[in-house]
């Protein structure tokens, strides 16, 4: 990235450009400098980047983000992840999301660090600008649109523009709207957690998966978005399918607990409709995974 001042002689209508682009770099900020004919891209946090982008030394703070590179076939360009971001096991790990190790990351020596607003702490963003290191944070994935854009600037980015058109061409052509009336929808409640009974509530990317799956969501009247709801309340909203997470060696205790006496009436456990998820597909909100879990969702409520 250029430093300094760079004077330009422009008419006065040019001059906000001038001012975001052009300026000398501040503390906490990663600007890369526009030339006209090139196009800005902007991050969540204000930052522009302008197009193409040439790195070639990629670090991921998340999981999704990793994700989204690999179905792009970028992976040549990653040369750091996360603890929990699947990839050959010989690449370098910089720890977790929400506390990467700074001196893993200075040392491999990245071109570009990709973070997420909802996934990764400021601190570290601001940390890594701090040190002149580019970070593009991406917005959060609360719904389809939003894991559409994501994956469109992830392409942006990679200079994998074509191929990130194509594959959300191909996943909107089976993203329609449920043809099921309302009366006839099926009451779902995803598990997300056994203690405390955590679900997704409104205004996330998983109530929209049930939406797009023809199911209702019991715990879309909830103003938040990441709720937990009592037995009571479970058992009286009397969900027809029960999704749970899968969350490891909990999974077991998760299923054996809806065979208690305690939820004997509820019409999921009467018709035994309690599946279990992979955790990806709910909990990594990337093109694929939100698709394969509205495949998998709309088998379920078969």
């Amino acid at each position: 990235m250029r430093r300094g001042v760079v004077y330009f002689s422009l008419f006065v209508v040019t001059l906000c450009i001038f001012f975001f682009v052009s300026c000398p770099q501040q503390k906490g900020r990663n600007i890369i400098h526009k030339e006209s004919s090139l196009n800005i891209i902007t991050d969540a946090t204000g930052i522009f980047f302008t197009l193409p982008i040439t790195s070639h030394r990629i670090i991921s703070l998340a999981p999704a983000i990793t994700e989204n590179i690999k179905i792009l076939n970028a992976e040549s360009k990653l040369v750091g992840i996360t603890n929990f971001c699947k990839v050959p096991p010989d690449m370098e790990s910089i720890g977790t999301m929400l506390e990467p190790s700074m001196e893993k990351i200075i040392d491999l020596k990245p071109d570009l660090v990709l973070a997420t607003k909802d996934g990764n702490r400021p601190q570290t963003v601001e940390r890594l600008r701090d040190l002149q290191i580019s970070v593009f944070v991406f917005r959060e994935s609360n719904s389809w649109k939003d894991i559409e854009n994501n994956f469109r600037l992830c392409g942006k980015l990679l200079d994998k523009t074509n191929q990130a058109e194509e594959v959300i061409k191909s996943i909107n052509l089976e993203l329609f709207p449920s043809p099921i009336s309302t009366a006839q929808e099926k009451k779902v409640f995803v598990q997300l957690n056994v203690t405390p009974m955590m679900t997704a509530g409104r205004n996330t990317f998983i109530d929209e998966i049930i939406n797009y799956a023809g199911g209702w969501n019991i715990a879309r009247d909830s103003i938040l978005s990441w709720p937990t709801l009592s037995i009571e309340e479970i058992i009286r909203k009397d969900p027809d399918v029960i999704i749970i997470s899968d969350m490891g060696a909990i999974t077991s205790e998760a299923k054996k607990m809806w065979a208690e006496e305690r939820f004997a009436d509820i019409t999921a456990v009467k018709n035994k409709n309690i599946f279990v998820m992979e955790s990806d597909l709910l909990c990594q909100p990337t093109p694929v995974n939100f698709i394969n879990a509205v495949r998998r969702m709309r088998e379920y409520l078969k």
